[in-house]
């Protein structure tokens, strides 16, 4: 139950920046929870393809609309 006068808490369970491409076929998550993401179809930008277009800012392309690209989250089942 939560206080009047006092809100929930939001908590930071997954976050992926896309800008570790070691590994094309996983999305690394940076949330520091280990919900690594399994990459389908979706391909990383080239490096500097990111927002800021800074060396290390990279992006994910999830292409064309309906392409079934996507990132499987296999720990979602389990409430991350």
């Amino acid at each position: 139950m939560i206080a009047m006068g006092q809100g929930a808490q939001a908590a930071l369970i997954l976050y992926y920046d896309f800008n570790d491409a070691s590994d094309p076929a996983i999305a690394v998550d940076s949330s520091g929870h280990g919900n690594t993401g399994e990459v389908l179809v979706a391909t990383y930008t080239a490096d500097g393809g990111g927002v800021t277009g800074v060396a290390g800012d990279r992006a994910m392309d999830f292409g064309v609309f309906n392409n079934d690209a996507y990132i499987n989250v296999p720990t979602a089942a389990s409430g991350a």
